[in-house]
């Protein structure tokens, strides 16, 4: 529980931080800096880089973990767009218009591709949590995908309960630099 409690803690933090950031901001720079945290200008890496400062001392697998981040515009209570729209630079052929993702990619999964880990909020699941009262904003997402490996490896118990067992935590923030033009 601690585990899961930490990445949604890095979650929610990241979400916070980057609410006030501007997801069209790119930059080449790509370092995290394990006790100064982001190092970088790029929107996605500085959100991801607190993500995983927060979460310390656990830390993510690059193998199977992942931390995924969309921006979504919303007109009328609608989504009109998912960003960003290349997520990676330069494209790797695997990644997810809407979807940018650290360690991984979306789309499509294989199976046993561990490294695959697709975002499992859509565009409908965030209409649903829109209010009437603000059909037009910008929302920001942040998800952490982590495989929790168990620490007693108790044989009665991965009967019932897989090991690893893969976990997700999310969080959603307004997000003004986002909001379509009209």
């Amino acid at each position: 529980m601690n585990y899961y409690l930490n990445f949604l803690d890095g979650a929610r933090e990241a979400a916070r931080f980057a609410s006030d950031g501007d997801p069209f901001q790119r930059d080449t720079n790509t370092n995290c800096s394990a006790s100064l945290g982001p190092v970088t200008e790029d929107f996605y890496h500085q959100a991801a880089c607190l993500a995983m400062q927060v979460a310390r001392p656990l830390v993510l697998n690059p193998a199977s973990d992942d931390v995924v981040i969309s921006a979504f515009g919303v007109v009328e209570g609608e989504v009109t767009n998912r960003l960003p729209i290349n997520p990676q630079d330069p494209p790797t052929g695997a990644e997810t218009p809407g979807e940018w993702h650290l360690y991984g990619y979306g789309g499509a999964c294989a199976p046993g591709d561990l490294n695959c880990n697709p975002s499992r909020v859509t565009a409908t699941d965030i209409e649903a949590r829109l209010s009437d009262t603000a059909p037009n904003t910008g929302i920001l997402l942040v998800e952490v995908f982590f495989d929790y490996e168990q620490t007693l490896k108790l044989p009665w118990l991965t009967v019932f309960v897989p090991d690893p067992l893969h976990m997700h935590t999310y969080a959603i923030m307004p997000l003004v630099a986002a909001e379509p033009d009209l």
